[in-house]
Order: structure tokens, then C-alpha cells, then sequence
């Protein structure tokens, strides 16, 4: 009687005509690992608590975020960006709120230091200082002062121009700004705040600011006086800036119109600057005057001015009197802020943005950039707040300043950039392969960056391929992944030769990945890099939602699937912790309604449950390619007599399914048998008998596991009997 062994199944999911199919590979693989041979089945997930974040949105955006010693879980859900202000609790507070009718606007990620920029779709970037002071409760009573209880906002460093967020019932409200503090237990915000009803509520006051300093507005004027001040008889010229005392940031200059003329002990008056900006703007709070000498063509500065009057505001007017010899720095220029971007990638001491849609044009006032989405932009070297338009141009860069900020359009104009990925390092010049920035684009041809500055920046064109969504780019251990039109796509580091990592997955003649997907839907693939694999969700058919997911093993390049009726990946976001004090976790946030973060491939307590609360386990499935026997008994009937299924000993009794398949049938005879973890050798076999006829014979393995379950090896004994009638 002969006797069919399979056990390597490390060969992953294959799509393609079950026919085809090699032996170690799978017709269907749902929740198994098989990076050894062996099938393993997958870890469920635990629930990660989501207490504060008040939202009916999902969590379309989770990032880890390392300042210093510390760490943070930043969630991005409905209108607002929350952090999670206690990791042994899970309670999330908001850092800043995105806007009215934001709930689908992208949100980027890049950590500088101690500091987190958030890039957001269309509107301002933004700046968190990792600062975050929640101690007690307060009773807003509808007004400008907030009283608090057990609070310690002076002990506890709160400065002026912090945020403020109040939950009332269950809504969260804010920010309000905090223009003053009148000690450990009483503060004054810029605008009243909604009453509680003498409830005593949770806030949180984080420190987020506008990533950049707006200018000066208004029209702004220098006048003599005739008297008061120590100025030499001649012409000036003034101009003004505002500035952040803590972080050293600076506005652009405005330069103030005209020339003054003095006589000897002058001063000047400068007006009509108004008292500062508001909101997220208040981290300015110095307001800088600079002047020329007499005659002279050069800034230097001459006042510095605080915000020390009642609401947190500046004095209206500023007086020059001081001499020359008490003049301080040259004025700097190049410091306009940030455009509007989708995204944000750090490399080689740069921010580097892309999905570009606005930049400023005066004060705080931007214009609609159009077909500039193909713009790669940048900021100046060691200065992410500090962004001059300058254009490079590779026939014409010596007169700006190397370190200078700038931008680049990028291929075809209206094609949007849609991801970044390092490539190597630190760049050496466009002659080092593998040296560079990897500029991805919507569609079409995708190029590299070269270069740490002006002085060798070089651009050039790295391949064909297309990236429709912004966040399913990474790297691992000198790859790179993201997610293609045609499915995930890679190459080596330094390589021009992109791997259709997705030909397996979505075999084009049976199963074409985009055509299961719209555009707007290839929008919202998420993607991550996490240990050996790389992981993806997407949405097919109608779906609102990414209802489907695959696991990518990155040594072998084989795959298995997250997406049966109780083990469905409906991803929105991802996040990996693998830096100091993190354990390689793997996060994601649900997208749909219902607020939901999980940790997947994690155990609740010693059992493995995909919905922790309940003990349905996880559920696994294993189709086998179609057997056929012996090569001279392809044409020939088969007896099918028994199957042994050889498992490793498990902690506890599963229930395991078998159903055979003949001819190419989806259904067929089901038996199921208890693996029982009695006894004390490591390996179990369960013996199925079948009456079975067929030439060509499949198999599916199913069970919903409570506990790891380890498939070896399976054995089919069979009969063969006469010729295959037409």
C-alpha cells in the first residue's frame, strides 16, 4: 500500500492553481507560522485598554515614541492624537486635536531627540515636547479660571502656553492655553472653559506647539523720537522676529519699511506688532528687535522683549535706545516653518517631508501648493523647525548655504511622493549605491537622494514601481518593504532589482491584488515591519474597512494569511517596539468603529484567544496542494485508506479537523479527533480512516486552538485502483 509523507510545509500560501502547487506549500493558511517546517500555530492577540480615547473613528495611527529614557504610545483616533499617560492602566489623554472633520486625515510620525513632529494631512505640523502633567482633578466652572484638586502645577514644571484638555461626561474638550498659574492648585487659560457641573474632571496639560515660529504681522513701525536713548546721529533699519526662549527656535525676520533717521541720543519706538500670537503659537514668547548700526547694512539684535503683560501677552510697544557696543548677534535668516505635509522621515540629521500640499507664503498664512505633491522637502541640517524654499538645482548650488533646507520636485508633476525609507546610512555622494533616501512615488518611476548637504546632494532614478499608500514602508536587516499596486514588493538595500514579493499571494492570472482593491482603498493599506516578517492589511471587495491581512516571512519569503471569520486582521495602524525596555511587541489598531488597540501574537495568561475575552482560541486552517501519488499513478483512481497526523504534545486537549477533498472539490468528508496532552511523550499522532476514491487528493486541516498546536508531518496511505475513465 503506498504511503504519501509530507513534512516540510515551510513552502507558505500559494494562491496560484492548487495543481502547481510544490509540495511544501499551501492552497490555504490561515493564523500557521511555518519558518522551521513545521506548522505552528499563531498566538492570538491581547487586548491593549483604550480607557480616554473617546472616538468613534478606530485607530487609524499608533507610533512609539522614545525620548530620552522615556517612553510613549502615541494613538492617533477620530479628531486627536492621545498618549497613553499610564502604561500599567492604559488611561490615554489628547496632545492635540487635528480638527473638525479630521476623523480620516493622515497623521505622520518623526521623532527629533526629546521632541515628536507630527505631520498632518493639509493643516500645520507639529511639535510635542514629551511633556504631559495629569496629577489630580479639576472643576472647571465655565470660566477662565480653572481651580484644581491635588494638583501640583508649579512643582510640576506647567509653563504658560501649555495645552490644556478637560473630559466633561464623556467628551473630551480643548485645548485651552494656559496663560498663567496662580500657584500649585489654580490656573488662567486664554478662553473659558466649558463648567463640569462641579463634577470633578480629568484633564491633562501637554506641552504641543506649532512645529516653526510664525512671523510678526501687521503693519509694523519704527518711529524716532528725538531724545532718550544712546543712538548715534544717522539712518537705521529695524526688523523683527519672534522666538522660544526654552528651545532657542526663531521666526524669519520682517523687516520694517523704511529707513529711520536719528540724531544724536535717540531711540526708537517700534508699534503696532500686536501682543503675540495665540493658541498653539504661544510657545514665541520673546519678541526680538534687531537693528542696523548707523549706516550700516547688517542686523544685530538690540531688544529682546518678554511676554510679561496680563493674558500672557507682550507690551505693545518696544523702545531701542542702547548703543552700538551694546548690540548682540547678527540676525539669522532661513527660518521659515515647515509646509504642509503627509509624512515625515528623519535621515542624515534632516526632517525630510513629502506629500506636500501647502507652504507658507506670509505670516501665518498658506497657499495651495497644486501639482507640487512630487516635492521632496526638507529642513535645514540639525534644525527641524527651520524649512527655506530653496530649489536645488544640480547646475546651480553654490550660492546657498550648505546646510540650508530646501526642496526638489521629484519626477512627474501632480505624482504624488508617497514614502521614504532609508537606504544605507549616511550618504557619501550619489556614486555610493546604497547611500541614500529612497524617494517612492504613487506611480511610475521611483528615485534615490544622495547626499548630507548642498555640496554632493544628488538625484537620480532607482526603478520602476508604484506605492499607493504612505504607511506600508520598512526595513529589515538591509531590505526593504512596502506595498505595491500589484501587492508587497522589496529589494536589497543598494539594489535597483525589485522582488515581486506578492506573485505567490496574489498570482496575477487567478487573484490580481489591485483589482481587488479601488484607489481609494490602496489609500488605506497599512503595512509594518515587525522581527522576521512583514505585515500587511488591505480591504477587498466592498469592504470600508481593511478586512484582510497577510504575515510575509522575510528569510524565506513564504506566507500565511490573518483573515478567516474569527481571525480577521482589521488593521488601521501598526506599531512595532523594538527599542530599549521594549520586548519586540507588535501593536495595531483596529479600523472600524469600535475603538479597539490589540497586541498580536500574544497570549492571554497561558491560553491564546483571538477575542481575549472569550475562550473560542484562534482559528487555524491548512489546505494541502492536490496529491496525485507516484508520477505513474497520476492517471489512476486512489483508495484513500487513512491519514495520521503527527502534532507535538500539547499544554492542553485541542480539537483537530480533517477534511478530505477529491477531485478538486471545496468540500468533502469531515472527521475531527481530540489531540490530548495525556502522557508524557513530546510527539501524538491521531489516525483519520477514509473510504475516499479519487485522482487527485487534498486535505484541510482546521482547529481552533486554545494553546500552541505544532503540526510535523502527515502520512496518507492509499490503494491504487484502474485508469481515470473521460
Amino acid at each position: 500500500m503506498p504511503t504519501i509523507a509530507l513534512d516540510n510545509f515551510g513552502g507558505g500560501v500559494n494562491f496560484g492553481d492548487p495543481e502547481k502547487l510544490q509540495a511544501g506549500e499551501a492552497a490555504d493558511l490561515q493564523s500557521w507560522i511555518h519558518t522551521d517546517g513545521n506548522l505552528r500555530s499563531h498566538d492570538g492577540r491581547t487586548v491593549y485598554a483604550v480607557t480616554g480615547i473617546q472616538e468613534s473613528y478606530g485607530v487609524r495611527g499608533l507610533y512609539r515614541f522614545y525620548s530620552g529614557s522615556n517612553r510613549y504610545f502615541i494613538a492617533v483616533s477620530g479628531d486627536r492624537i492621545y498618549v497613553d499617560t499610564a502604561a500599567a492602566t492604559n488611561r490615554w489623554r489628547p496632545i492635540h486635536y487635528i480638527g473638525a472633520g479630521a476623523q480620516e486625515t493622515d497623521v505622520g510620525f518623526a521623532a527629533w531627540g526629546v521632541r515628536l513632529y507630527m505631520s498632518i494631512y493639509n493643516a500645520r505640523m507639529m511639535r510635542w515636547d514629551a511633556f504631559k502633567y495629569h496629577a489630580g482633578t479639576i472643576k472647571p466652572d465655565g470660566t477662565t479660571t480653572v481651580p484644581g484638586t491635588d494638583t501640583l502645577w508649579t512643582t510640576g514644571a506647567v509653563r504658560k502656553g501649555d495645552s490644556l484638555f478637560v473630559i466633561i461626561g464623556t467628551t473630551w474638550y480643548g485645548p485651552y492655553y494656559v496663560t498663567a498659574i496662580g500657584g500649585e492648585t489654580t490656573l488662567t487659560t486664554s478662553v473659558a472653559v466649558p463648567t463640569s457641573g462641579g463634577v470633578a474632571s480629568d484633564y491633562i496639560i501637554a506641552r504641543t506647539h506649532q512645529a516653526g515660529i510664525l512671523t510678526p504681522t501687521g503693519t509694523i513701525t519704527a518711529t524716532a523720537v528725538g531724545s532718550g536713548g544712546s543712538l548715534t546721529a544717522g539712518d537705521y533699519k529695524f526688523a523683527v522676529t519672534y522666538a522660544n526662549s526654552v528651545t532657542g527656535f526663531e521666526s524669519e525676520p520682517v523687516y520694517i519699511s523704511g529707513t529711520v533717521t536719528c540724531v544724536t541720543d535717540d531711540s526708537v519706538t517700534i508699534a503696532s506688532y500686536g501682543t503675540g500670537p495665540t493658541g498653539s503659537g504661544l510657545q514665541a514668547d520673546q519678541f526680538k528687535v534687531y537693528r542696523t548700526k548707523a549706516f550700516g547694512a547688517k542686523y544685530f539684535l538690540s531688544n529682546t522683549l518678554s511676554r510679561d503683560q496680563a493674558g500672557y501677552t507682550f507690551a505693545t510697544t518696544a523702545t531701542v535706545t542702547g548703543a552700538d557696543s551694546a548690540l548682540g548677534a547678527e540676525l539669522e535668516i532661513g527660518h521659515t516653518p515647515p509646509p504642509y505635509v503627509r509624512g515625515l522621515f528623519q535621515w542624515n540629521n534632516r526632517l525630510y517631508g513629502y506629500g506636500l500640499t501647502q507652504i507658507q507664503s506670509s505670516g501665518d498664512t498658506y497657499t495651495t501648493t497644486g501639482t507640487d505633491v512630487n516635492q521632496l522637502v526638507w529642513s535645514t541640517l540639525n534644525s527641524p523647525e527651520y524649512w527655506p524654499r530653496n530649489q536645488w538645482d544640480a547646475d546651480d548650488v553654490f550660492d546657498i548655504n550648505a546646510l540650508a533646507g530646501g526642496f526638489i520636485s521629484v519626477g512627474q508633476p501632480g505624482i504624488e511622493i508617497r514614502g521614504l525609507l532609508g537606504d544605507g546610512g549616511s550618504a557619501s555622494g550619489g556614486d555610493t549605491r546604497g547611500s541614500s533616501l529612497l524617494v517612492l512615488k504613487e506611480s511610475g518611476l521611483s528615485y534615490r537622494w544622495y547626499g548630507m548637504d548642498w555640496s554632493d546632494f544628488e538625484l537620480d532614478e532607482a526603478f520602476e514601481t508604484t506605492c499607493p499608500s504612505s504607511y506600508t514602508a520598512g526595513s529589515h536587516e538591509g531590505k526593504l518593504f512596502w506595498c505595491s499596486r500589484k501587492g508587497p514588493v522589496g529589494i536589497q538595500a543598494g539594489s535597483s532589482e525589485v522582488v515581486p514579493l506578492y506573485q505567490k499571494l496574489f498570482p496575477e492570472a487567478s487573484r490580481d491584488f489591485e483589482a481587488l482593491n479601488t484607489a481609494s482603498s490602496m489609500a488605506k493599506l497599512r503595512g509594518c515591519v515587525w522581527r522576521d516578517w512583514y505585515i500587511l492589511a488591505w480591504r477587498e471587495t466592498a469592504s470600508t474597512t481593511n478586512n484582510r491581512g497577510a504575515m510575509l516571512h522575510i528569510p524565506t519569503g513564504t506566507c500565511t494569511t490573518l483573515d478567516n471569520t474569527n481571525c480577521n486582521l482589521i488593521a488601521a495602524s501598526f506599531s512595532a517596539w523594538s527599542g530599549p525596555g521594549d520586548a519586540n511587541e507588535l501593536y495595531y489598531g483596529k479600523d472600524s468603529t469600535v475603538i479597539e488597540i490589540s497586541r498580536l501574537a500574544a497570549k492571554t495568561s497561558s491560553n491564546t484567544y483571538w477575542t481575549p475575552a472569550s475562550t473560542t482560541g484562534v482559528a487555524h486552517r491548512f489546505t494541502t496542494p492536490m496529491f496525485y501519488g507516484a508520477p505513474e499513478e497520476h492517471r489512476k483512481i486512489k483508495h484513500l485508506k487513512q491519514v495520521w497526523l503527527c502534532f507535538q504534545r500539547p499544554a492542553a486537549d485541542q480539537t483537530v479537523t480533517l477534511v478530505t477533498m477529491v477531485d478538486g472539490d471545496t468540500g468533502g468528508v469531515t472527521q475531527s479527533k481530540t489531540l490530548t496532552t495525556a502522557g508524557t511523550v513530546t510527539r501524538k499522532w491521531l489516525r483519520f480512516v477514509c473510504t475516499d476514491h479519487g485522482f487527485a487528493i487534498q486535505f484541510r486541516i482546521a482547529g481552533t486552538f486554545t494553546v500552541p498546536v505544532v503540526l510535523e508531518r502527515i502520512e496518507i496511505d492509499y490503494e491504487v485502483h484502474g485508469d481515470v475513465t473521460a
